[in-house]
């Protein structure tokens, strides 16, 4: 039975992450998060989808990406998670034994300024929020960490100036209700496709499709 196509709300910027199946670790060694980062790279369709953030942990990955297009994102995600899984299965020995991922990725909008800086936040943070360093820049197998891996993507310009305290609110505790809320998001189980939206309207200086449009 052939896949039916995945639909997107329309967005210029995404939220888009994958776990490991029943949340099994992914990355043990640094080789296993070189190689990723690697394929985010390396993508047939990479120069299509601009990363703003990124974050490779041990048993998940996030992306912030900008794509030219909605095909061109599907393509470039279904190329590097089905990568990954087949090297990840020969390097260990377990072609056809299930399962590297728990599911499809899940690709969420992102609709307003205010909310990508939230979720970028969100993502480069959250080895500090983890434990796994003390602090965000510390990890090298993110953004945050202004290319330590040398297998690093590219990263594309923000569409708005970067705080200039942007590492001391890495380091910071975010607030409750939106950490809460992208928690909620990305955990949720209400699709693949769906998006993440702020509360109520948004604020002033806040404009919805910011960027170049999607095709």
């Amino acid at each position: 039975m052939p896949r039916i196509a995945r639909s997107y709300v329309q967005a210029d910027f995404y939220h888009v992450l994958n776990r490991g199946q029943m949340r099994q670790q992914l990355f043990a060694e640094a080789a296993d998060y070189e190689v990723f980062l690697s394929l985010l790279r390396i993508a047939p369709d990479a120069h299509q989808v601009r990363i703003l953030g990124y974050c490779v942990m041990p048993n998940h990955w996030h992306l912030v990406v900008n794509p030219l297009s909605q095909r061109a994102l599907s393509a470039y995600l279904h190329w590097v998670s089905g990568t990954h899984a087949a090297q990840w299965n020969r390097s260990r020995k377990r072609t056809g034994l299930g399962h590297v991922y728990q599911a499809r990725f899940k690709a969420f909008a992102i609709r307003y300024e205010r909310h990508l800086l939230s979720v970028l936040r969100y993502v480069e943070a959250n080895p500090a929020r983890a434990g796994l360093v003390d602090r965000a820049a510390e990890w090298p197998w993110s953004s945050a960490a202004n290319g330590q891996s040398v297998a690093a993507p590219s990263l594309a310009a923000w569409p708005m100036p970067k705080p200039t305290n942007w590492e001391a609110l890495l380091d910071g505790v975010m607030d409750c209700r939106e950490l809460d809320e992208l928690r909620e998001a990305a955990q949720s189980g209400c699709g693949l496709d769906a998006p993440v939206r702020p509360r109520g309207r948004p604020k002033k200086g806040d404009s919805p499709h910011f960027g170049r449009p999607v095709e």
